[in-house]
Parts: C-alpha cells; sequence; structure tokens
C-alpha cells in the first residue's frame, strides 16, 4: 500500500502558506500576506511557520469542587480550567463549525509548549482539505480545533515580566523583573559582547536580590494545590468539553494526552462523571502518545491505597510541600526554574538564533554522580556546561535533546559522553547535535576519572573567543544518517517556547495570599514550564493509572474507574513494539489503531476507516518526539512515510482518523467574541 499523495491545488496552497511563513518579525511570527482573509488583529498570535493557524490563551471556571469539609477549597479566583486554544486562522473572528476538536493533556510537569507543533500541523493539515469533510449532506472545508489544557499551576504565572520585555522589545526587562538586573555577571561569566551572563547555578539560588520585583510564592501560600488531582483536571475538561456544542447523534470531541497525560486520557474515558456516565459516552474517541494503559489486575493494592490516603493527608495537614520546587525527580521544575526559562525565552524571541546565548544550558549542576560519571567526571561535565557558549538555538537543543552531546554508538562524536541530564535522558526528544569541535591541541583534555573510551572534556577544550552552535535532526538534516537520526528540530523547539499570544480573555487578579500577602498575578502570556507543579496531581495519577477497575473514596476524594467497558475508537502510538497479542490496549476496544517501533497493528475496523500501512512506525521517535516532531517536507509530494524525518509519525496519520470517526454533521464552537477574547496588548 503507498501512502496517499496530497492534490497539486492542495499543495500550491501549502506552498504559498510555507513561503509566507519565510519572513519572520523579531518574535518569530510569520507575516500574513499569504492570507487575504486574515484579520490583522490575528497577526500577533499566529502559530510559528503556519500562517494559516491562530492560537488564544483561553480560560474558563474550573470544575466544581466537591463540598466535603475535608477538601480545601480553591479561592474561586484561581478554580479554574485554562487552555491554549488552537484553530484555523482562515476564518477569522468566526470559526466555523469543527468537525473534530481534539482535548489535549500535556505529559508531566509539561505545558502547551510542547504540543504547540504539533497542534498547529494538525490545524494546517485540515485546512489543507478543502471541500473534503461534510456538513449533513453538503460537502464542506474540513476544520480542526486544538484545545490544550494548560496546567493549572500556570493560573499562579507571573508573566508580567514577560510582558514587559514584549511591550518594550527588550529581553533584558523580564531578567530585571523576576530576578534583578544584578544577577547577570555575578558569577564572574560575560557574554563576548561583554554583557553578564546569567549564574549557572541551581534554580533555588536565583531569587531574593534586593534589586528583584517578583517573588516566588511559598507553600503555605498555596495550601489549597492539596486537592489539585486527578477529579479536579477531569472536571476542567468536563468544563471544556460542554463548550463544544456537538449535534445530536454526533460525537466529535477527542481527548489526547501525551506520556502522563496519556495515563490521564484513559483514566478520564473510564471514570465515572458528575452527570452518572463514563468520560468516554461524551468522547468520539481517545489519543494516547508514548503514555496511558490499561493497568495491572488487582491494583491499587491494599498498601498502595493506604500510601496514598496518607499522602492526602500530609498534602492538606501543609508537612509534605503541595508544589514542586526544584526537587526530587523534577530538579529543574517550580517557580523559580520556570521564570529563568520565561526570561530566557524572550531572548530567544529578539535576538538572532545564532547569537550567543546568555543563559546556559538547563542541565549545567545537574549532571551527577553515577556509573558513567565516577569520581570528579560530574563536577567536570558541570564546570564544561558552565563554560561553554552556546547560540540560542544550541542552547534549546542542549536543554530538551535526550542525547545532545554523543551518539548512541561509537565512533562517539563530537563528545565521547552524554551532557544530559537523567530527567532529559527518558522524557526529552531528537533535535540535533552539538556543533563542537574541541580547541587546536586540546583533544585529549579529559577528566583522569574518565572510564576507558568515553572522555568527559576539561573546560580546556573549548576555545574560549567561539560561540557554539548547533545541527538539526528532522527534514534535510545536515547529520549524515550513519551518525544519528532524529525527527525534531531545535530551532522549532526553541521557535514554539518563544511563542505567546496577545490573544487572551485571561485578566490580572490581585489576590491576598496567607504568607506573602497581596499580590498581583498577571497569567496572561503563555508559560513554557510549570510554575507551580501540583504534587498532589503528579502522585494521583501514578494511582489512578495502577489499576484497571477499582473505586477510591476518602475524605471528599471519589474516584470510580473502570477500563474494561471502555470501548471507543483509539489512536495509540509510542515508542515500543506493536504488541501483536493486544494492541486495543483495552479489551473491549474494537476500532484500534496501534503504532510502534516495529510497525502499525489495526483492527479491521480500523483499516475499514482509516488505513495506516503496516510499515509505518516509531523506529525514530524518543518520548517527546510524538508531540514535537518536525513535519517541514509532510506537505510535500515526494514526502517520506509518516514517522521519517520530515514527515511527522502523529500529524500525517491523525488527521484522517479523527475525521473518519465524526458523524456528518460539524458542532458548534465558541466565537473568540464569546469567550471574552480581547487584543491584551
Amino acid at each position: 500500500m503507498t501512502y496517499p499523495r496530497l492534490k497539486a491545488g492542495v499543495l500550491a496552497l501549502s506552498g504559498a502558506l510555507l513561503l509566507a511563513s519565510c519572513g519572520g518579525s523579531d518574535n518569530g511570527q510569520a507575516n500574513t500576506d499569504a492570507l487575504p482573509n486574515t484579520q490583522p488583529a490575528l497577526s500577533k498570535a499566529l502559530m510559528p511557520d503556519f500562517p494559516d493557524v491562530v492560537g488564544e490563551y483561553i480560560q474558563i471556571n474550573g470544575g466544581a469542587q466537591d463540598t466535603s469539609t475535608d477538601i480545601i477549597q480553591t479561592p474561586v479566583d484561581f478554580n479554574k480550567a485554562t487552555f491554549l486554544r488552537i484553530r484555523s486562522a482562515l476564518d477569522g473572528e468566526s470559526p466555523k463549525p469543527a468537525h473534530a476538536v481534539i482535548l489535549a493533556m500535556p505529559g508531566f510537569s509539561s505545558t502547551p509548549g510542547h504540543w504547540m507543533y504539533l497542534a498547529a500541523q494538525l490545524v494546517h493539515k485540515a485546512n489543507l482539505k478543502k471541500g473534503g469533510c461534510k456538513d449533513g449532506t453538503a460537502t464542506a472545508d474540513c476544520r480542526l480545533e486544538i484545545w490544550i489544557v494548560q496546567r493549572r499551576g500556570a493560573h499562579l504565572a507571573d508573566t508580567l515580566g514577560a510582558r514587559n520585555a514584549i511591550l518594550a522589545d527588550n529581553p533584558a526587562l523580564a531578567v530585571s523583573y523576576y530576578f534583578g538586573s544584578s544577577i547577570m555577571g555575578s558569577d564572574g561569566r560575560f557574554a563576548l559582547d561583554g554583557r553578564g551572563k546569567f549564574p549557572a547555578t541551581a534554580p533555588k539560588n536565583l531569587t531574593g536580590r534586593a534589586d528583584a520585583t517578583w517573588k516566588p510564592l511559598e507553600q503555605g501560600d498555596l495550601r489549597f494545590m492539596a486537592d489539585w488531582g486527578f477529579e479536579a483536571y477531569a472536571r476542567d475538561v468536563d468544563n471544556m468539553l460542554a463548550l463544544v456544542r456537538q449535534q445530536t447523534g454526533n460525537k466529535n470531541v477527542f481527548l489526547a494526552g501525551h506520556s502522563q497525560g496519556g495515563s490521564f486520557t484513559a483514566a478520564y474515558a473510564a471514570s465515572l462523571r458528575p452527570d452518572n456516565r463514563r468520560g468516554q459516552e461524551n468522547l468520539a474517541g481517545i489519543v494516547m502518545l508514548d503514555g496511558g494503559g490499561y493497568g495491572t489486575a488487582g491494583a491499587p493494592s491494599a498498601t498502595q491505597v493506604a500510601t496514598h490516603q496518607a499522602a492526602i493527608d500530609a498534602f492538606r495537614a501543609g508537612t509534605r510541600p503541595v508544589y514542586t520546587d526544584a526537587s526530587g525527580a523534577n530538579t529543574a521544575s517550580g517557580p523559580a526554574a520556570a521564570a529563568r526559562e520565561v526570561a530566557s525565552t524572550r531572548y530567544y524571541a529578539k535576538e538572532d538564533p545564532n547569537a550567543e546565548s546568555l543563559f546556559a544550558p538547563r542541565q549545567a549542576g545537574l549532571i551527577t554522580t553515577s556509573a558513567s560519571y565516577p569520581g570528579t567526571t560530574a563536577a567536570t561535565a558541570n564546570a564544561f556546561l558552565g563554560n561553554i557558549r552556546l547560540s540560542h538555538v544550541a542552547r534549546a537543543g542542549m536543554n530538551f535533546d535526550t542525547s545532545p552531546t554523543t551518539t548512541a554508538a561509537a565512533p562517539f562524536t563530537p563528545l565521547q559522553v552524554n551532557l544530559q541530564d537523567p530527567l532529559i535522558i527518558s522524557l526529552g526528544e531528537s533535535l540535533g547535535l552539538l556543533d563542537f569541535t574541541p580547541a587546536a591541541g586540546k583533544e585529549n583534555d579529559c577528566d583522569p576519572n574518565s572510564l576507558a573510551g568515553r572522555c568527559v572534556p576539561l573546560p580546556s577544550q573549548i576555545d574560549p573567543a567561539k560561540v557554539y552552535g548547533w545541527k538539526d535532526t528532522g527534514g534535510n538534516s545536515p547529520i549524515p544518517a550513519s551518525t544519528k537520526i532524529g525527527v525534531s528540530k531545535a530551532s522549532q523547539f526553541m521557535k514554539g517556547y518563544a511563542w505567546t499570544t496577545n490573544r487572551t480573555n485571561i485578566k490580572p487578579v490581585t489576590f491576598n495570599f496567607p504568607v506573602s500577602g497581596p499580590r498581583t498575578v498577571d497569567a496572561r502570556e503563555v508559560v513554557t514550564a510549570n510554575w507551580y507543579p501540583s504534587e498532589r496531581y503528579d502522585v494521583e495519577m501514578s494511582f489512578v493509572g495502577a489499576g484497571p477497575t477499582f473505586t477510591f473514596n476518602y475524605k471528599g476524594v471519589n474516584i470510580n474507574i473502570d477500563k474494561s467497558v471502555v470501548n471507543i475508537p483509539l489512536y495509540y502510538a509510542h515508542q515500543g513494539p506493536a504488541s501483536a497479542t493486544a494492541p486495543s490496549v483495552f479489551p473491549n476496544v474494537t476500532d484500534y489503531t496501534n503504532i510502534g517501533s516495529t510497525g502499525t497493528v489495526q483492527s479491521a475496523t480500523a483499516i475499514a476507516r482509516s488505513p495506516v500501512p503496516a510499515s509505518v512506525s516509531s523506529r525514530h521517535y524518543k518520548h517527546t518526539d510524538f508531540v514535537a516532531a518536525d513535519d517541514s517536507l509532510g506537505d510535500s509530494a515526494s514526502r517520506p512515510a509518516p514517522g521519517e524525518p520530515g514527515s511527522s509519525l502523529v500529524a500525517n496519520t491523525l488527521v484522517d482518523w479523527v475525521f473518519a470517526r465524526t458523524g456528518a454533521r460539524p458542532a458548534t464552537v465558541p466565537t473568540p467574541a464569546e469567550l471574552g477574547v480581547a487584543l491584551s496588548r
């Protein structure tokens, strides 16, 4: 079976859009010359590289809270469901009815930023299907919307510093607001142009300077986060789903999740909702991307139940932190780390991608002593990371590539060791390789405790007068396939992180916090880090994902899960091999598409609706590639097969899958005006 190609007329439109995207502005947003129907009011909200796609940052009332006296009630100002709405820009202020809406849940400590490229790709590909959908018996241009759930901790993010930098076109104002201008160069590091650099130190050491405006909220300010568990997010999704007005007998809404979000998707579909129906009954299908599953029979055990009850008690009593603050497995999360990334993205947006970054890579200081880094080598690795001059795009690649400095097999290049921290090795993506050659005569400068053949480079290998760049993987990569194959690009990752929108209905909130007192929280800008990650949610997602069928009722927490009854269409793409024995994941699912490293397995029903070649696989994919892969060749007549570099696995298989599983009638979606969207700047 050959994979279907796009028609010539569609390719012509695609080419015009891609040409339009080449002329970006300072903030990485494309011009709109090729889109005569696009209104000027959308121009600062268009998605990077996709001028036919617009993003709006939406906040609605969160789910109703249980009235139990055991629950710590969230103040009304913060009991909100926030999402990034990605939709067609071709419709201006009046979105056409949507043939499908995908509600997307990000993964562990993740935000909409990781989903942005996939979301834009999906909406763009739907736009290209002119006359390819139905409205009753009539043909209609296809419309797909992606609503990406924002973490509740981002409701508390003070983005005023980012906003100041954008309005003044001066990224230094973000640093000044969050950390104080005096922080730049405070550790003796300076850029080649003389500017002080941001210190390469642990995030928790960054705050508290006298000239800083912002201070992170304290654990005691946010006690209500103790009850931000699975049901809080599930009820937020209930409220989002209610915004889509589906016609009787028609289902247009899909729930998707990546990583931990996949576990949420499985649990939500199986959960008993407040209307006394299972979540799946309001959905047209579910999408799980490298996450989610059926669980283990008999789980959660009595011990797991008791442990979770104790955790809930500890969160509520204040004896256990309610938000992650650069500790445990998530050493680069929390408010200080998030503020640092917000500040750095303003430089991404303003400066040449190849200019020297004032920020060290996020893993500087996070390499720890291990079997790979014995003796003094971890400290040497961190010193190397703190001293090397990186371009903005190289820093972006170093931040999130699973192996940014070496290949998986000999001959190892450009370095012999992987200068990445364990969390990103597990959860990152394939973005390329550091463009590094040791300074002349310094090739053998290695820490003496390095393992044989695995030189941990001393800082003396670095040319102090050079800014080191990056080589992208993805489509048309300059890296030979024999060296490294990857499907994402650091250049796209950087643009996605720098993007924000001026179309929002979010307004600043002034609140008198118990410890910090009166504070104004201005969360209008999109953030790409989870400022206050909920410990309760992370703990509870492990708990609800453990077993297929159980009920949990404890002090106002009421969870009822039954995955054995899930029987709606399933799209499942993941790193593992596609199972030949249990490809449906859920025993009653008869319409399944399971794409793994060994190829694609589909049920007869799925093949009849939207066939995917059995050879299509995820063999090149790392964990976050599923939501971030490059699709720069995906609209071309000679595009590679989905999953190969330059052709997004998910974007090039999911659109047809979704449209094949909706009814003949599109759903009415709210207009921006109905949601109160306005231009925030």
